[in-house]
């Protein structure tokens, strides 16, 4: 996110957590974690929502590394095009992460509860959709085995292979 130029970027964690922060990266505290991915969605937005000059946000979780600043580019991108529409990623013609949300949409997460990300509220209103899977990844790497298998992905991937 860093490298597409967004600004704010705001990582959403547990309390008693202190993963290591890049610069210009700002944590913010999920006090109801437990209760899921939705509370982590509602926290980042409700941390943003004083910044007047922030007109959209993308939502994205921290486990997809190889999503890659490109994905962030044609998100926003298309943003700016579209005026105001939602915009989501697609990966081989499947929607996915990340989710870019104009200010004026930020009360659709009080649509989702538990574990469901704001993907299953947006796709059913025909978001400007973009095609994603020639730059980017949405493999998540949860495990230390994920990340080597990123790695080689990504060798992979660089060798033409």
């Amino acid at each position: 996110m860093l490298d597409a130029g967004l600004d704010p970027v705001l990582a959403v964690v547990r309390p008693g957590i202190a993963p290591a922060m890049p610069p210009r990266v700002t944590p913010v505290l999920n006090e109801q974690w437990h209760d899921g991915i939705a509370t982590s969605v509602r926290a980042g937005l409700a941390a943003l929502d004083g910044d007047r000059s922030v007109a959209a946000a993308v939502i994205a979780p921290a486990d997809q590394p190889l999503c890659g600043h490109q994905v962030y580019h044609r998100l926003r991108d298309a943003f700016r095009m579209s005026g105001s529409s939602i915009v989501i990623a697609t990966f081989d013609g499947v929607m996915r992460n990340p989710v870019l949300l104009p200010r004026g949409k930020w009360t659709l997460a009080d649509q989702i509860a538990g574990d469901t990300g704001l993907s299953s509220v947006v796709r059913r209103l025909r978001p400007l959709t973009v095609e994603c899977g020639d730059i980017g990844s949405v493999v998540d790497v949860d495990t230390p085995a994920d990340l080597q298998r990123a790695r080689a992905a990504l060798l992979k991937a660089d060798d033409g292979g």
